[in-house]
């Protein structure tokens, strides 16, 4: 329960909050193939007011974390929160507008300022969707009233957003979305629909969600059609680790039809079930992520009790054991704690519904008043919202909390992130998920040992963001807090699951695709030095990263990579705020082209163009971070035509702690790799020199060569380092690679 970006967000606890995914359906016309895609990441906001992330790797993310429908098709990404299906049903916006892979190929960017029109401007809305490629259409057929009838656990009131995805299985493309109680026409014949159902649990605020699916239904004249969720069965986590807490988990869904996928991701804060049925035509999967708790509370008088909880708001916490005297303030009204000594106490309280909404205010009255921390315990189903508050509350999670009413004093602990982290998937072809409480073995897992080296001074905590596959089954990415300047275990499910992982912190991201084996691995991210790295493929297309493709030079370089081979790529939106930079195309000694966007650009080829040089440069001046401040790479390489480019890389791997500093005052190894674009081949390449500066690259001295790389001699004032490396091939390939403050000596 925490924000991946560090902004104020609604807290989720209510099953209204349960964040809700639908993959797959909308497809574009088969005459209009996709456009290249954008060269770097963007931030589009869409006409609901909300924010979405397109990276230049493929993956979407929506910023505020709400719920939302999602469909991926041969047109892209669409991305609607759940909260705007309104403004489509009304007829105010055509959902053509939330198709976010089209709006970022036609250069919608909050960063340049092409913006989507406001909900006040109708006739800019219509012109802006008639940019938009057409969708797909439904078969001409008489249509029928299907009525959603929804069933909720012990036959307890069904809650929003409780809703449908249906697919059409003769007629894959278009899709139709509905909620409980909602009735929809669908023109005649067989479907296939996967649902979640929403329902309270007696006495906690967390409800129940159950999985449910027809796999196959004909629709022939009116009719009913019922999710009941009684029959599902309980599913969750046992790990071997005794003081992990589950931090979110996840029921996903998938429908794939033809070339059309939906799916429904849901269940975050909430108890999960699955009514278990089978069909080829359906895949599902459990994601959760467990660790220990970053808050802890125990009742010690009158009796002992453990009540987990959880931090509200991430950047307001205390740190620390701190044992305090409880005072129950009831609701935390005026009436409540008019007359009561709150003075470093642990304020108690609770909500009735509808007293969310004034949730900021009693934190503000509690903080007033004195109080040292605040713990709120729910008793049914709830939505608060969290803004900026100054007072660390937690919100206890099980019906344990209950027990705080009668409580006179606790004790309350803040501590620092989890050591270990599990992070893990259990997919599942061919049906619902089976029902059951999954226990993998610590020995079954891939056990991997990562570092998160500092980039900076002042960024203690950074973002995790993992994105699990099984061939074409994506499941939910999960966003977590992540420790810079420490070691963490992650537990990950290992192959054939595959992982996207990124971390991003500062103006500085970092992402790899990776298959792990069960066992024992190390992994390091931010350790220097970071220099540009050809190692992947861009994603919705896959290319290489340097290509000609029909006489244009197409450039997406991930130029501050780390020695590890993580790709850091480098743009001009939110995600590395500060950074400049041009990228140059010299042909025959002449330029032909320039791009000011760090290390992308698109450059036309002269046809009779003999050998090539691309020159690209990235400079931060945010004045956080000091780790490669400046990067610039310089290549050189025949014109040999379409394709893949085989452009050198030169990587270094200082042995350097997780500061990403190195012992001054003495001899010190600099292991060297080089390496070419990935798919491409050549002649072994050689290392012709080594330069380090300890002035920021005013002065270079020369290193002394070795087998595996140079040896320099580090003076005894810590001092940054900046380094320059030059290689080249027999086929008439040469780089050269320079890093300013490349790491420091201490």
């Amino acid at each position: 329960m925490h924000s991946s970006l560090r902004t104020k967000l609604a807290i989720p606890v209510a099953a209204a909050t349960a964040l809700l995914t639908l993959a797959g359906g909308l497809t574009a016309a088969a005459e209009s193939p996709p456009a290249p895609e954008p060269a770097r990441t963007r931030t589009i906001t869409l006409v609901s007011g909300d924010r979405v992330r397109v990276e230049a790797t493929g993956q979407i993310s929506l910023l505020s974390k709400k719920d939302f429908i999602r469909h991926d098709g041969p047109g892209g990404t669409t991305v609607i929160p759940l909260d705007a299906v309104g403004l489509m049903k009304s007829g105010r916006v055509d959902r053509r507008l939330f198709n976010v892979t089209a709006l970022a190929r036609q250069g919608y960017d909050d960063a340049t300022g092409r913006r989507l029109p406001s909900l006040d401007n109708p006739a800019a809305l219509r012109a802006a969707a008639a940019e938009q490629p057409p969708e797909p259409k439904a078969k001409r057929a008489a249509e029928h009233p299907v009525t959603i009838r929804m069933t909720g656990r012990d036959d307890n009131p069904v809650l929003r957003p409780s809703s449908t995805v249906i697919g059409d299985l003769d007629n894959p493309g278009p899709w139709y979305f509905a909620d409980a109680g909602e009735t929809i026409d669908l023109p005649a014949g067989r479907y296939a629909a996967i649902a979640v159902v929403y329902s309270a649990i007696k006495g906690q605020f967390r409800p129940a969600m159950t999985s449910i699916a027809q796999p196959e239904f004909t629709v022939a004249g009116p009719r009913e059609l019922h999710f009941d969720s009684r029959p599902g069965r309980p599913v969750g986590l046992r790990v071997d680790r005794p003081d992990a807490q589950i931090v979110q988990q996840r029921i996903g869904l998938e429908l794939p039809i033809g070339n059309s996928r939906y799916g429904m991701t849901a269940g975050d804060n909430s108890d999960l079930y699955s009514v278990e049925t089978e069909a080829p035509h359906l895949n599902s999967y459990y994601r959760v992520e467990a660790s220990r708790p970053e808050a802890a509370l125990t009742v010690t008088a009158p009796s002992r009790v453990k009540v987990p909880v959880t931090w509200v708001e991430e950047d307001t916490r205390l740190s620390g054991r701190h044992t305090l005297p409880v005072v129950n303030t009831g609701h935390a009204g005026a009436e409540d704690i008019e007359g009561l000594d709150l003075k470093g106490k642990l304020a108690v309280f609770t909500l009735s519904p509808g007293e969310g909404r004034t949730y900021g205010e009693r934190i503000r009255r509690l903080a007033a008043a004195g109080a040292k921390a605040a713990a709120v315990y729910l008793t049914e189903v709830h939505q608060i919202t969290a803004g900026d508050q100054d007072l660390p509350v937690v919100l206890a999670i099980g019906p344990e909390g209950s027990k705080l009413a009668t409580a006179r004093v606790a004790t309350i602990e803040g501590r620092p992130i989890s050591p270990y982290q599990y992070d893990l998937a259990f997919p599942h072809l061919g049906g619902t998920l089976p029902a059951r409480l999954y226990h993998p073995a610590d020995r079954e897992l891939a056990t991997v040992d990562t570092g998160f080296h500092a980039l900076g001074n002042n960024e203690p905590i950074g973002w995790a963001n993992s994105y699990p596959s099984l061939g074409s089954l994506e499941m939910f990415d999960f966003s977590s807090r992540a420790p810079i300047g420490t070691r963490q275990i992650r537990y990950l499910s290992p192959a054939p699951i595959s992982w996207s992982y990124g971390v991003r912190y500062g103006n500085q991201g970092l992402r790899d695709s990776s298959t792990f084996q069960r066992g024992y691995t190390r992994q390091d991210y931010g350790k220097a030095a970071l220099t540009p790295a050809l190692n992947g493929l861009t994603h919705w297309d896959p290319r290489p990263l340097a290509t000609i493709e029909d006489g244009i030079l197409r450039a997406y370089l991930p130029l501050r990579s780390d020695s590890d081979g993580h790709r850091g790529f480098v743009g001009d939106d939110e995600s590395s705020w500060g950074d400049t930079g041009v990228n140059r195309l010299f042909a025959d000694g002449k330029q032909v082209g320039e791009s000011t966007t760090p290390g992308a650009g698109d450059f036309a080829v002269p046809a009779d163009a003999k050998q090539l040089r691309l020159t690209a440069e990235v400079e931060r001046h945010s004045p956080e971070t000091w780790l490669s401040t400046k990067v610039t790479a310089d290549w050189t390489t025949p014109a040999k035509g379409d394709g893949a480019l085989p452009l050198l890389t030169i990587g270094f791997d200082p042995a350097v702690d997780l500061k990403n500093t190195a012992p001054a005052g003495r001899r010190f190894h600099l292991p060297v790799n080089l390496t070419r674009q990935l798919g491409t081949t050549g002649p072994k390449p050689k290392l012709r020199s080594v330069d380090v500066s300890y002035d920021d690259g005013a002065t270079w001295h020369p290193a002394t060569l070795t087998a595996r790389g140079a040896t320099v001699t580090h003076p005894a004032k810590p001092t940054p380092v900046s380094l320059r490396a030059t290689a080249d091939d027999a086929a008439g390939n040469a780089v050269t690679i320079t890093v300013i403050r490349a790491y420091l000596l201490r």
